[in-house]
């Protein structure tokens, strides 16, 4: 799901990619817990994208959680 997220980035669907990354991010946490070393690279992807690309003050949050 994540690397289907980044290909929707890269072909400028973004609110697709968008959607993928918080499930992943939701998904992980929920089976893997947030300490898990890959729910953090999902959370640390998903706010990367989010400072990068959409300036969006959710990338702050994300930072925090990890």
């Amino acid at each position: 799901m994540e690397d289907l997220a980044w290909n929707y980035r890269h072909s400028g669907r973004l609110q697709d990619a968008v959607v993928l990354f918080k499930s992943v991010v939701e998904a992980r946490r929920r089976t893997l817990g947030s300490g898990h070393e890959d729910t953090l690279k999902s959370m640390y992807d998903f706010a990367w994208y989010y400072e990068d690309h959409d300036g969006s003050p959710e990338a702050a949050d994300l930072y925090e959680d990890m």
